[in-house]
């Protein structure tokens, strides 16, 4: 009776620890510590898998360099650790990138892109947990629909477009809110910046 009492205790004590771990894992209560912070708002997205993404053109104007503009903005996030997988399916990918006029956006993908934009991200994101970023309180999301990128065609420079596309799947990926400095890329503004600074791939990479 000594034997089998003390074999129930101990796949009870397993049991317990098993559920608790599972509980940790799934409902984390606890802020996590990060180092960085470089958006004004109070949470950041990531994706919990390597988001699919694909672009649709959706005019013939040989003067829009949009799929120059999209390479170059996975580039730029891939060389910051934030890695996204081709896909040529729109309607399956997690990231769908359009562009056009705004009459042609709103006509293809049926999304408004408002005067004052030269781009736009729609989508989702769902809390996940609370952290401490850079000494702050924060909250931690992941993208939990479809993100939509638009990048408007209106008759910008090269590096413009790279910046407002490396702008827009930088909310894509998660990045909530606008930097403070006006020499990031994920500034409030276009400019002829194309190019990430570490801080902003700092603020994002360390959740991915």
């Amino acid at each position: 009776m000594k034997l089998g009492k003390r074999h129930f205790w101990s796949m009870g004590t397993m049991l317990v620890l098993v559920l608790t771990f599972l509980i940790i894992s799934l409902y984390p209560l606890a802020a996590t510590v990060y180092n960085y912070w470089r958006s004004n708002d109070t949470a950041v997205a990531k994706w919990l898998t390597t988001p699919t993404i694909s672009n649709v053109k959706l005019n013939s104007n040989n003067n829009f360099p949009f799929e120059v503009a999209y390479m170059h903005a996975r580039s730029q996030w891939g060389g910051a650790g934030i890695n996204t997988t081709l896909n040529g399916t729109s309607w399956a990918s997690n990231i769908v990138c359009y562009g056009g006029t705004r009459s042609q956006i709103l006509a293809g993908a049926n999304l408004v892109v408002t005067t004052s934009d030269a781009g736009a991200c729609f989508g989702g994101s769902t809390f996940y947990q609370n952290i401490t970023a850079n000494g702050m309180s924060k909250q931690l999301k992941y993208q939990s629909t479809t993100q939509q990128v638009c990048i408007v065609d209106a008759n910008r420079t090269t590096n413009a477009y790279k910046n407002v596309f490396t702008h827009e799947v930088g909310h894509a990926l998660g990045w909530l809110g606008h930097s403070n400095f006006s020499n990031d890329i994920m500034w409030t503004t276009i400019s002829e910046i194309f190019n990430l600074t570490s801080y902003e791939k700092n603020h994002l990479s360390q959740f991915y």
